[in-house]
């Protein structure tokens, strides 16, 4: 399986280090584009790191360079 999930943090075998994704809580998948940038400029400046994705299609969310601190509080923030 590979998978460990510790309340909304998932962990996987197969990680890239210091690289994490974050799912936008529902009803994200109403969201527009604008408004997925909205959600991700406003996580990342609560919880720091640098978004280097979005992901608007099949889930809305984005890709971010963090540390595992920063990637679990973001996972804790009710829009995550």
């Amino acid at each position: 399986m590979g998978q460990k999930q510790t309340g909304k943090f998932i962990t996987v075998r197969k990680k890239i280090p210091g690289e994490y994704i974050v799912v936008l809580k529902s009803p994200a998948q109403s969201l527009e584009q604008v408004e997925v940038q909205q959600a991700t400029t406003s996580l990342i400046t609560a919880y720091g790191g640098t978004a280097f994705a979005m992901y608007e299609n099949a889930l809305r969310g984005f890709a971010a360079k963090m540390t595992e601190a920063q990637a679990r509080a973001m996972a804790n923030d009710p829009a995550a």
